[in-house]
């Protein structure tokens, strides 16, 4: 039973740690999700930005989250890249492509993803 135990915190702790190593990593792969908004790119930007912290992760602790300048709008992601947002101007407003590399995070983040649009 410890042993079942151990391995499976062990494939967790790999599992979750599987993030991309940098924001450039992520970008190369397709967007988990594709959303347009009529709000601002700011105001998306911020709502994930806060949405996002107040999340945890599989210990409880919190998600660290932060957000920076993208060409044309902002980027909101986590630490080790286990979550990215590109939030970018358009003519209506705002486009969000979001990258979900982690699967344990990828319901909830598209969730919330959707609640900030």
């Amino acid at each position: 039973m410890m042993m079942r135990l151990s391995w499976a915190v062990t494939f967790l702790i790999v599992i979750g740690l599987s993030g991309c190593k940098n924001l450039t990593d992520l970008r190369a792969k397709t967007p988990d999700l594709t959303l347009v908004s009529s709000k601002p790119a700011e105001d998306v930007a911020e709502c994930l930005l806060f949405k996002w912290q107040s999340q945890k992760l599989l210990d409880g602790s919190p998600i660290n989250t932060f957000m920076q300048p993208y060409p044309g709008g902002k980027t909101v992601y986590t630490e080790n890249y286990t979550a990215a947002a590109d939030i970018s101007k358009n003519d209506s407003g705002s486009v969000v492509r979001l990258y979900l590399p982690s699967w344990y995070i990828r319901d909830t983040f598209k969730a919330i993803t959707n609640s900030c649009i």
